[in-house]
């Protein structure tokens, strides 16, 4: 029998890529649709939509979170009573994301004021709909994870993720900005109901199936929707809070397009996902030295590509956004020189990068050590603070304030996350960590002086290349002669991303 440990390694993979599938979707919405919009739409567009995910996850999050917990605490002796509990929870969420959805159309007119935008009052009348399917979806997503089919929660993921690139983009054409947001709640729609059918169909809550485990599986659900308040709230309150007080929707639009590129660098990271989970997975019951030495291989070929990732993303970030939304867009008639605003942001925040991808290195320690609810108390705390540092920062320094309050959101989870892993599963992660930063980020320095001593001569596509290239030929250089990479850590690193 596996143990409890492999057990959930195994649904974090199904469940991970998931959320990497979504993930890389909202990115390329927000790089995308952020061209044809042009920065005040796009920003009116984000603040009703970050309204609408909120609380549609606030709904999802809290209820499943509450009813996993509880019914972890029995043996569900039938498949029969797991059924009928997940009937009734999902009638909760269905019937209470209704009534919200309803209530965000009676005020409206007043959530428009409190904004100062009232041509966006018919915007979240229309939002109401992504309430009701997206809560619903969240809920079904979830269930497939608990009851250990979490690869037919990719497979509503992909459905979802295809529709909400498609759907919104025909209609913007013919509708403008309401069919945009009519797109978005009709894409949740139909994963809400391709979810309901592969639920039925495959049989998945008949008595032909064993009952729900009580225990590891659902308590790793509920604690998995716990951990799930931070990224709502370094993505959707940050954002809301900065349409409050912002002085133009613009900002707004810098803001997620600033977070849309710095999610890019760390997805592209190719040891984020697959390295991971193709050691940790592979693992014996038991197996320690195995843990600690899979661990310290991914730290080791992470930071290697990290860090200059990070610094190539500050040095160079502003002429990639010119790349991309003034060249390019210039093809298409729609060039966004106004994006440039992003630059002096995303170069804060591209120290989210370092943070959060370590947070996601030392998750699947903690969990394989049952220590997420230790992890999950913290978060909280760290969530508290976060809130009023961050409302003090984006009150008093807008866009600015912002930026630094996501680096600040990221940081604060490290530290929570370095605190557990040291506390109570591996002292050796730490002296691990810092060993492979030390000549990654010497390297990372003599790669910014040489970037920085030729940037002045180079312009345009052909100098942004030509810059690139040379960033990446003098970190490896330098690293080569520090003696931080050898031939046997890239053939590991591929080996590693083809899962031998």
């Amino acid at each position: 029998m596996q143990s409890e440990s492999k057990v959930l390694l195994k649904q974090n993979v199904w469940g991970q890529s998931s959320e990497l599938l979504g993930f890389t979707t909202n990115v390329i919405s927000n790089i995308i649709f952020p061209i044809i919009l042009g920065s005040f739409a796009f920003g009116l567009l984000s603040i009703v939509l970050g309204f609408a995910y909120l609380v549609a996850g606030l709904i999802s999050v809290g209820i499943t979170n509450v009813a996993m917990l509880f019914v972890s605490k029995f043996t569900v002796r039938s498949q029969k009573k797991s059924a009928a509990f997940i009937s009734y929870l999902f009638r909760i969420i269905l019937v209470l994301s209704f009534l919200v959805a309803i209530m965000f159309i009676v005020f409206s007119d007043q959530l428009a004021l409190i904004y100062m935008q009232p041509s966006i009052s018919t915007l979240f009348k229309l939002a109401a709909l992504i309430i009701l399917a997206r809560a619903s979806f969240s809920l079904l997503a979830t269930i497939f994870i608990a009851i250990g089919d979490a690869k037919y929660h990719f497979y509503s993921t992909l459905v979802n993720s295809a529709l909400l690139i498609v759907l919104p983009l025909f209609l913007f054409i013919s509708f403008g900005m309401e069919g945009f947001i009519t797109g978005i709640g009709l894409a949740y729609l139909s994963a809400l109901i391709f979810a309901v059918i592969v639920l039925k169909n495959k049989k998945l809550l008949s008595s032909e199936q064993p009952p729900m485990p009580k225990g590891p599986v659902l308590k790793h659900a509920a604690v998995m929707t716990a951990l799930s308040l931070k990224n709502y709230f370094s993505r959707l309150v940050l954002l809301l809070m900065l349409g409050l007080f912002a002085t133009s929707a613009s900002a707004v639009a810098y803001f997620k397009v600033s977070m849309a590129w710095v999610s890019i660098v760390a997805t592209l990271i190719p040891v984020s996902g697959s390295v991971i989970f193709a050691s940790f997975v592979r693992m014996k019951e038991d197996s320690s030295k195995k843990l600690k030495y899979y661990l310290s291989r991914v730290l080791q070929y992470s930071l290697i590509l990290l860090l200059p990732s990070m610094l190539i993303l500050t040095l160079l970030g502003g002429r990639l956004i010119k790349l991309i939304y003034v060249i390019l867009g210039g093809f298409f008639s729609v060039s966004r020189p106004d994006y440039l605003g992003a630059v002096m942001p995303m170069s804060i925040m591209s120290f989210f990068i370092y943070f959060s991808f370590i947070d996601s290195i030392l998750y699947p320690v903690i969990a394989s050590y049952k220590k997420l609810y230790e992890l999950a108390k913290l978060n909280l705390f760290a969530l508290l603070l976060s809130f009023i540092f961050s409302l003090y920062l984006i009150q008093n320094f807008g866009l600015l304030g912002a930026a630094v309050s996501y680096v600040l959101c990221a940081f604060l989870y490290f530290v929570t996350a370095i605190y557990v892993t040291y506390k109570f599963a591996l002292k050796d992660i730490v002296k691990i960590l810092g060993r492979y930063t030390k000549k990654p980020l010497l390297a990372s320095i003599f790669m910014v002086l040489i970037v920085e001593l030729f940037r002045a001569t180079l312009f345009g596509f052909l100098g942004t290349l030509l810059l690139l290239f040379m960033s990446v030929f003098s970190y490896l250089l330098c690293l080569y002669f520090l003696r931080g990479i050898k031939y046997s850590d890239i053939k590991g690193l591929l080996n590693g991303l083809l899962g031998r």
